[in-house]
């Protein structure tokens, strides 16, 4: 699975663009206004909703995203590292914990977007929302990403395959 749009028959399908790209900037702005636990676990029960409406599931959407939780793991860790005794405090993992979920949960938004539209309808919603030149760049940004973002995956996928096939991932790098 890569993360680009899928036809279907969904709730999620049938919404505008700019209804869903409306929902994303205001999950956005919520889940970094409500940083306490309480407010991210009703933003987790959100997130479970729009993922089930748009037809992805939750580990599907972490294995797209794999590349990125090494990053979103790392803050909380290097947090609890200090360079003087004592050498690791915990509790100073807990802001940067739950800034690293929050980012995940917007991660989660937004790939229910791109799976669930079109490049083009992309696009034009942001033209839209965004009037004139600046709005026509925009547009064109965004349909270049979402278009050849997936091509480039599969090219890196089937290069590491041949490169597998080749004992490549057997062989040291020199």
């Amino acid at each position: 699975m890569t993360l680009s749009f899928r036809p279907g028959d969904s709730f999620a399908h049938r919404l505008d663009p700019r209804s869903k790209l409306a929902f994303q900037v205001a999950f956005a702005a919520a889940a970094f206004a409500r940083t306490t636990p309480r407010g991210l676990l009703a933003l987790t029960v959100l997130v479970a909703v729009v993922l089930a409406v748009a037809g992805l599931s939750a580990r599907e959407t972490l294995t797209e995203y794999r590349f990125v939780l090494p990053f979103l793991v790392a803050g909380p860790v290097l947090e609890t590292l200090t360079l003087g005794a004592p050498w690791i405090r915990p509790a100073e993992a807990a802001k940067p914990a739950l800034a690293s979920y929050r980012v995940l949960l917007v991660l989660f938004v937004s790939a229910a977007y791109l799976r669930t539209t079109p490049v083009r309808e992309s696009r034009a919603a942001i033209q839209w929302l965004v009037p004139g030149r600046a709005g026509n760049l925009l547009g064109l940004g965004v349909g270049f990403v979402f278009r050849f973002l997936p091509v480039l995956q599969a090219d890196l996928r089937r290069i590491r395959d041949a490169s597998a096939a080749r004992l490549g991932d057997q062989r040291s790098l020199v």
